[in-house]
């Protein structure tokens, strides 16, 4: 059975500090800085997850503002 979560710590840290600038980038900037949350944490994992992780985040963001 295949590992869900990532085990790097490294994947976590980089993690947490794309989280972070994209929650920035879309409150301060309207998401023009959002958008290099893809290539941070593309250097830790396939840049297709990557982009994954950054759309899912990004509407969570959205559907949590709209209420």
């Amino acid at each position: 059975m295949p590992d869900i979560f990532p085990s790097s710590p490294l994947f976590y840290l980089v993690g947490l500090g794309a989280t972070g600038l994209v929650a920035f980038g879309k409150g301060a900037f309207g998401g023009g800085l959002a958008i290099l949350g893809i290539p941070l944490l593309a250097l830790v994992v396939d840049p297709l997850d990557a982009a994954i992780m950054v759309a899912v985040l990004v509407a969570a963001m959205d559907m949590v503002a709209l209420k």
